[in-house]
């Protein structure tokens, strides 16, 4: 509950342009946003990059976030739904493969 506060606090920060604040914010987030894409795929170069393309979305959206205390279901909500497109798109590819090599 106190990391919750704490980003509250951050994000009130970064809402007034703070980029060291929206770091922190990142910082203390990062492990935990890493190890829920760590577990959809088991792959430490998928999670890492689930990781970057969570907190850059993050960052573009931030100001949207209306309600502060909602942040951390916003984030895993975030990095969950990269995870599905992650996933949706390695199946397509490997459905194309599938038919490109049935010629």
């Amino acid at each position: 509950m106190e990391l919750e506060r704490y980003s509250e606090h951050l994000i009130g920060k970064v809402s007034k342009g703070d980029q060291k604040a929206l770091n922190e914010l990142f910082g203390l987030w990062y492990e935990r946003v890493y190890n829920t894409a760590w577990k959809y795929f088991g792959e430490e170069e998928t999670a890492m990059d689930m990781c970057q393309q969570t907190f850059i979305a993050i960052h573009k959206k931030i100001s949207t976030l209306q309600d502060a205390s909602k942040f951390k279901f916003w984030l895993y909500r975030t990095v969950i739904n990269h995870c599905h497109m992650e996933s949706r798109k390695r199946k397509s590819r490997a459905n194309l493969k599938e038919k490109i090599t049935q010629f």
